[in-house]
């Protein structure tokens, strides 16, 4: 048998779970107040308050030729982040242009292929394929050597 200090006879559950979480224990409490205090303290512990970042990277001359590659230092991405969301800004109008984000040099796809065929036309990411960050990097493949923008990542 557990105790709580409330002097109430009748415990309402937020007493028991304040209590619970406080770690009071001076009057009897049933089993089932105790079972009940401890799932919702369980369950408010697993609440996590995350930031969200965002990092723009800038694709300024040929990436198809070559991948273009940023290491994780250069991005401040993590190991471990998660990307929520991918926007590419174009800056030039090139027939066809499509630019794909990835991990490391030759890695597999973040995303789908982004759309960068009209100058400051903005394609948004529609399938996030493998979204965790890795200790590869990223890198940018475009479809033509003409291929320009910005890739803005939003992640935590």
């Amino acid at each position: 048998m557990s105790l709580i200090s409330s002097n109430s006879p009748n415990l309402r559950e937020d007493d028991v779970i304040n209590e619970a979480r406080n770690g009071a224990y001076l009057k009897p409490v049933s089993a089932y107040q105790m079972k009940l205090a401890n799932e919702r303290v369980d369950a408010t512990n697993l609440v996590v308050a995350k930031t969200v970042k965002m990092v723009s990277i800038p694709v300024d001359e040929d990436a198809f030729t070559a991948e273009l590659a940023f290491s994780n230092a250069a991005t401040g991405l993590e190991v471990g982040d998660t990307i929520l969301e991918i926007i590419l800004t174009c800056d030039t109008a090139v027939t066809g242009g499509t630019m794909t984000l990835k991990h490391g040099d030759s890695g597999d796809a973040i995303s789908s292929v982004l759309t960068c065929a009209v100058a400051n036309a903005v394609s948004r990411t529609t399938l996030l394929a493998s979204p965790v960050i890795t200790a590869d990097g990223l890198s940018v493949l475009g479809a033509s050597a003409d291929d320009r923008g910005t890739f803005t990542i939003m992640y935590i």
